[in-house]
């Protein structure tokens, strides 16, 4: 494993989102503490238990064991009964690096909770993420498609399912030997309340949690207004919540992407369309 970690970045110094878009333009990632302040952190850990446990009463425990065998351990639907999910999308460091990176039409893709077993329970079942993968394949040198977060609920390191990246792998192109993705591995810092903050396409892993207790993640990705989301945010919460919402969390949802189903909203003057992402408005 090669060079250290890298320096965590301070959203209340001069700078520090120049510096931020810099380091994912050269190594494909970048790290931001402070983001999350420990009263949310302790809420959303929380929430992120009690969605747990309604998606496994809504979907079926066989349903949920079978995912987890599979080795997909994400907690989805998190917004749809936790507000504190839809306010994490509206802190000002995450509103920032997704203007600057994807600009001001991108949407949510995804909100999940990862959940790291400890790698010494019995039954315990790697994750697809500790395997090697980018999350987005690369275009060449197309536009920019996607941007991955982690918002850390407690500390990561590479004991407690930290995470590792190839620095600058977000340029390769095809897919690398695994020796040389290891031998390029670098782990990234995790304090408590940081926001980690990777290119779509950098190759990365997470580590074994050798702790003797779960750790618990919250993973966003942000795309461009045109790409499918994973999940219908807007239908999930209803009309009723989603207009209530900020103006600027409805856009991260994709109030501005839905497409027109009539006439009517086809016609409408172009600064009332529905969909305002047209020519990179």
């Amino acid at each position: 494993m090669e060079g250290a970690e890298a320096e965590v970045l301070d959203p209340g110094r001069e700078g520090w989102l120049a510096e931020a878009a810099r380091r994912l333009d050269e190594e494909g990632f970048a790290v931001i503490g402070g983001v999350l302040p420990p009263g949310m952190r302790a809420e959303a850990d929380a929430a992120l238990l009690r969605a747990r446990e309604r998606v496994r009463a809504e979907a079926g425990a066989e349903a949920l064991e079978a995912a987890r065998r599979r080795g997909d351990s994400m907690i989805r639907f998190l917004e749809r009964e936790e507000p504190v999910f839809l306010e994490t999308l509206a802190l000002p460091p995450v509103l920032a690096l997704v203007e600057a990176f994807l600009g001001p039409a991108a949407i949510l893709r995804f909100q999940m909770g990862n959940v790291m077993a400890p790698a010494g329970a019995g039954d315990f079942v790697p994750s697809q993420p500790q395997g090697w993968h980018r999350n987005f394949a690369r275009r060449g040198a197309g536009p920019r498609l996607t941007l991955e977060m982690a918002l850390n609920l407690e500390e990561m390191t590479p004991d407690t399912g930290g995470l590792l990246v190839a620095p600058g792998s977000h340029r390769w192109e095809g897919e690398p030997a695994r020796e040389r993705l290891e031998a390029a591995a670098r782990p990234v810092p995790g304090p408590a309340g940081s926001l980690q903050v990777l290119a779509g396409t950098l190759w990365h892993r997470e580590s074994r949690n050798l702790d003797r207790r779960e750790r618990r993640t919250l993973v966003q990705q942000y795309g461009q207004p045109w790409m499918k989301p994973y999940v219908d945010h807007l239908r999930m919460l209803g009309a009723e919540r989603a207009a209530a919402l900020p103006e600027r969390t409805r856009r991260l949802l994709g109030w501005e992407a839905r497409v027109p189903a009539t006439p009517r909203e086809f016609y409408r003057p172009p600064g009332e369309r529905l969909f305002h992402a047209e020519g990179g408005a």
